[in-house]
């Protein structure tokens, strides 16, 4: 069995984990605990670049997300490859089309193309809020929607601890930018606090920049759109007005 140490120091539960072999492996086997109305699944969804300069960050991994994880760990990958893979499973098409619109192929000098592969990428740190994958546990049809990690002690402790942590890893001396995607995302980062600050507070009190993007999922392209279309809409202006000094 693998340990959870290997990965995370699970600041959500403060308990040791293991993962069954693949051969066995179901997803109830990757329950961390439940608080309320959610469970959170161990999944480590994200990348390991070396030098990266902005950092893309979801809310948590989905239910998409986490069954992506456990067929790609099932089918041979190693745990780490399972996490890359995965990163938001089925949202990489809009996510490029944002990025792009906002400049971002010009501040890591990098043309990302129809094919380019965010989860493989040297200049951008796939992660989330929460790491892991939080489900609703009273919605079988939309496990992943309205979730909130500000309501959450498990949830809360990920953010301020392993998210501030991987943000400020003094190994990624170039991340600058922060892009938050969602407004659910957006509001946990001006409500959940650290050293009295909230955590954007905080964050750009450390020199980053923080900005956001509507959420990337198929059910909401109609406010994807309007991001791309409306050169009025006071996030696109925000959001451009502080990424273009970086190219």
């Amino acid at each position: 069995m693998v340990n959870n140490s290997d990965f995370c120091k699970l600041w959500c539960t403060q308990r040791a984990f293991e993962i069954p072999p693949k051969d066995r492996l179901k997803k109830d086997d990757l329950c961390l605990g439940k608080e309320r109305n959610r469970a959170l699944y161990f999944s480590i969804v994200g990348n390991k670049p070396k030098n990266p300069v902005v950092a893309l960050v979801g809310i948590c991994p989905g239910n998409n997300q986490l069954n992506k994880f456990i067929s790609c760990y099932k089918d041979g990958h190693t745990l780490q490859n399972s996490a890359i893979e995965s990163g938001f499973s089925k949202s990489h098409k809009n996510i490029r089309v944002m990025l792009n619109s906002l400049g971002v192929d010009k501040i890591i000098r990098e043309e990302i193309f129809s094919d380019y592969n965010l989860n493989h990428s040297e200049k951008i740190l796939v992660t989330s809020l929460v790491k892991c994958a939080s489900l609703n546990l009273k919605d079988d049809k939309h496990p992943s929607r309205t979730f909130d990690p500000s309501k959450y002690e498990m949830t809360k402790r990920c953010v301020k601890n392993r998210f501030v942590s991987d943000i400020l890893n003094p190994d990624f001396m170039n991340l600058k930018i922060i892009i938050i995607m969602g407004k659910n995302g957006w509001n946990a980062i001006n409500t959940i606090t650290t050293d009295n600050k909230t955590i954007k507070d905080y964050l750009e009190s450390r020199g980053k920049v923080l900005v956001q993007i509507p959420h990337p999922s198929g059910a909401n392209n109609e406010n994807i759109k309007k991001f791309l279309e409306n050169p009025t809409l006071p996030m696109r202006i925000e959001a451009l007005r502080k990424l273009s000094a970086f190219y």
